[in-house]
């Protein structure tokens, strides 16, 4: 209903001529015997109609369809076989369903609210970009020479997740007691593709750099009682 067939010209298109039967376009084919009576329909394209348009053609049935429009349609292929005897014969076939929706692009982070965070996670961080669907899912993920080391995976808050930006909450590190940086790769996972990675930083927690201190304070006074020792 909402949606007709329509010619597609190209240079090396498949001739074909249209019509219009009783409001509905109609793209005819030549079959050639020489060829196995086999066509390639590169000519035939699809058009969606603008709704007043539909709804003057059919009163009756847009006043009780719901409000949600279908996305699909199906191609009918019809021929007419005239047979030795004369008589004739109409063969008639449907395509399977055809989705009329643009696909999903691959998601893109344009930017992020924070570059780094402390390897106790727990920030909130807020992503602009695009393509962002309901299954997204944003990774963070640790690589080295065999591979992947870490790697952990949140589900944006559904609230504030748009086609253009989201919230999640990063996960903590692998580790919480790193004295030094880690640089990590952060990308969005949406409807089967994945973003370009960006890079992300895990930085020690304030208790991990004391400790470390302490045990760096502790190593350096046994050092020097050696040295005392040794009469150095």
């Amino acid at each position: 209903m909402f949606y007709q067939a329509c010619r597609v010209s190209g240079k090396n298109s498949t001739p074909c001529i249209e019509r219009k039967i009783e409001g509905t376009v109609v793209i005819e084919l030549q079959l050639d015997p020489s060829k196995e009576m086999v066509a390639t329909c590169d000519c035939v394209g699809i058009l969606k109609e603008r709704n007043v348009d539909v709804e003057h053609r059919f009163p009756e049935q847009t006043a009780t369809r719901s409000k949600k429009k279908s996305t699909r349609c199906r191609m009918v292929f019809r021929t007419t076989v005239t047979h030795d005897n004369g008589v004739q014969e109409v063969l008639q076939i449907c395509s399977q369903p055809i989705a009329c929706t643009q696909p999903p692009g691959v998601p893109e982070i344009s930017k992020k609210s924070l570059t780094s965070c402390p390897a106790s996670g727990g920030l909130e961080l807020f992503i602009l970009g695009k393509n962002f669907l309901k299954d997204t899912r944003v990774f963070f993920q640790q690589v080295d020479e065999q591979g992947v080391r870490w790697e952990q995976s949140v589900v944006p808050d559904k609230e504030y997740l748009q086609q253009t930006h989201l919230v999640c909450v990063i996960p903590p590190y692998l580790r919480h007691d790193i004295i030094e940086p880690v640089t990590v790769r952060l990308f969005v996972v949406s409807s089967g593709k994945t973003s370009e990675p960006h890079q992300f930083v895990y930085t020690p927690t304030s208790g991990a750099v004391t400790s470390a201190y302490k045990l760096c304070l502790q190593r350096g006074a046994a050092c020097r009682r050696l040295l005392s020792a040794c009469g150095a």
